[in-house]
């Protein structure tokens, strides 16, 4: 066998297309808030977006195989603090922009900055930060990363095998969906059986991929795709095995033609993925803002508001990405740990993602 690892331009591909399908989701959930959602202009498309956030769990679970058999169970604690670093900052920076952003719209109305202040502090809990909503809903992903990490890890030093972690996973999200769970009150959106399924599916993805040949993987991709689709046309409840089927599918394609994109602009766009996913929010509260005391109170009526707000949540946030992940690669290196490794320009998954 070589030794040449392969670099899965197809992933780089999927997550920007995921982080783009990620902030329509957001976005267009005007439409069905306000009661106007229809098959021909919401539902038709909305849920194959569903897609994004899974994939985005899958391709970190498929970097987490490979980084720690090189390295080690120990590589999952070092994995750990790097997205706590993340939640930390990107918290932090939602938590103070939001505060400054009620403050502000209540000062240009006249109305009473403290009371605004009081009321967005007043949403803040505990509870919110150990299920990742207190800064951004959005940042929910980046605890259940945290948490598959670190359960993970203790599976690791347990020696259980790929195939047990697959097992376990599995068990999990199965107990989870017949309301085995349903007394645990942490999670407000997703919960760590939804996410560690993800992580281990791409972790399980890593581990056969040099072992079993997935075939016709475009094929099983549109099938699910669509079987998803049509689970809520004809409501039948199948939602929650269809769409893991749906990213594994998936997953088995970029595994299977790794070299999907190679050489296009969404390879080098790619790096922004984190960015986009974790700043959209605040480019879509400054634009919600902006439309309320502009007095356009129709906005959700037009088609051009979707399509200029996505525009803006997807190129703002690679101008705003940079400043706050250098703040969160200083709290990592600073106050988390000092460990460092010298690594290849080459090596596969070094773009700015988390992996």
């Amino acid at each position: 066998m070589s030794g040449t690892k392969t670099y899965y331009h197809s992933i780089d591909v999927f997550r920007f297309i995921c982080a783009i399908f990620v902030v329509t989701v957001h976005i267009t959930s005007q439409i069905s808030s306000h009661g106007i959602a229809t098959w021909a202009n919401y539902y038709s498309y909305r849920y194959l977006l569903d897609i994004g956030s899974p994939f985005f769990l899958m391709a970190a679970g498929f970097i987490i195989f490979r980084k720690s058999t090189e390295q080690g169970p120990s590589y999952l604690l070092t994995y750990g603090k790097k997205i706590l670093s993340y939640f930390i900052v990107f918290s932090l920076f939602y938590m103070v922009a939001r505060v400054a952003v009620e403050a502000s719209s209540a000062y240009v109305l006249n109305e009473s900055i403290t009371e605004a202040i009081r009321t967005q502090l007043n949403q803040w809990s505990a509870l919110n930060v150990l299920n990742g909503s207190i800064g951004s809903f959005q940042l929910y992903f980046l605890v259940l990363l945290l948490y598959s990490a670190l359960f993970l890890y203790g599976l690791l030093r347990l020696r259980v095998h790929p195939l047990g972690i697959f097992a376990i996973a599995v068990g999990l999200y199965g107990l989870e969906n017949i309301g085995y769970f349903e007394s645990i009150q942490l999670f407000q959106y997703k919960s760590f059986a939804f996410g560690f399924l993800y992580v281990v599916l791409g972790y399980t993805l890593s581990y056969t991929k040099d072992k079993i040949s997935y075939r016709a993987p475009w094929f099983y991709t549109l099938l699910f795709a669509g079987a998803y689709v049509a689970n809520y046309y004809y409501q039948l409840g199948l939602a929650w095995i269809l769409l893991p089927l749906f990213a594994f599918s998936l997953g088995t394609l970029c595994v299977q033609y790794p070299n999907i994109g190679k050489g296009t602009i969404l390879t080098k766009l790619s790096s922004y993925s984190l960015a986009i996913y974790t700043l959209h929010v605040f480019v879509e509260l400054l634009v919600l803002k902006g439309v309320a005391l502009a007095g356009w109170t129709d906005y959700y009526m037009s088609p051009l508001y979707y399509m200029g707000t996505i525009i803006l949540c997807i190129v703002l946030p690679i101008f705003l990405f940079r400043p706050i992940y250098h703040s969160a690669l200083w709290i990592k290196e600073k106050c988390l740990f000092t460990f460092r490794r010298k690594t290849s320009e080459n090596e596969p998954f070094q773009q700015k993602q988390i992996g």
